[in-house]
């Protein structure tokens, strides 16, 4: 066979290969065409919500609260501390502190404090109320109502302010059912004052925020002048 015949023969073979030589072969299924698919855009992530600025802590009765820096004497603050002004008294407390309830109190703030061993919170609270002795006997007082409950309670040395002036005092370590206290007293024209500061729950709680107690007892001011 000539060559330009047995190449025409594999031209021709070659098509029908390529062609398909069977007409009974299942055709060649023709890929159909993708359609593109939106992808959902990401839901939008919530704005967190702003912190309260420091110095604006939210007081009882929807106000805000001064820095202590802003209008105090600078040998009264303690340092970071916001303003609770009541009726005849102040004292100072850390600006996360929020206001709280504490039956018989006329204000009361609790929060977070990072003890010496771990955080617990601390509760400080105000009462106020008429009275005709004098310090010694308000601090009695306040230990006989201790002992009739089952708990137990020590005088302890300490300093408080009385109109602008500071003044030696007494103050009560008291252990009521677990639960430990620091009471700080004032007496003032007929009228007696004590801020309590309560530590939570947790193990040995006076060793741990005690004195974080004693710091916020000595804030404690008794008939103070206007503030600036």
């Amino acid at each position: 066979m000539r060559l330009d015949s047995i190449l025409a023969c594999v031209m021709v073979c070659a098509f029908v290969f390529a062609s398909g030589c069977d007409d009974e072969d299942p055709a060649v299924p023709v890929a159909q065409p993708v359609m593109d698919t939106p992808t959902p855009a990401p839901a939008p992530t919530p704005a967190a919500p702003e912190a309260p600025p420091v110095g604006e802590a939210p007081a009882q009765g929807g106000a805000t609260l001064p820095r202590a820096e802003d209008v105090l004497p600078a040998d009264e603050v303690s340092q970071g501390s916001l303003v609770v002004s009541g009726d005849g008294f102040r004292f100072q407390i850390p600006p996360t502190f929020t206001p709280v309830e504490v039956e018989g109190a006329v204000v009361a703030y609790s929060g977070s404090v990072n003890g010496n061993m771990s955080p617990t919170t601390l509760t400080l609270s105000v009462t106020k109320a008429p009275f005709d002795g004098d310090l010694a006997a308000l601090v009695a007082e306040k230990r006989a109502e201790v002992t009739a409950s089952g708990g137990t309670a020590r005088e302890m040395p300490g300093l408080m302010t009385v109109q602008g002036e500071m003044a030696s005092s007494t103050r009560l370590r008291a252990t009521v059912n677990g639960v430990e206290h620091l009471y700080v007293f004032g007496v003032h024209e007929g009228q007696a004052y004590t801020l309590q500061c309560e530590i939570g729950a947790g193990s040995m709680p006076w060793a741990n925020a005690g004195t974080a107690c004693m710091i916020r007892g000595t804030t404690f001011h008794v008939a103070p002048p206007a503030t600036n």
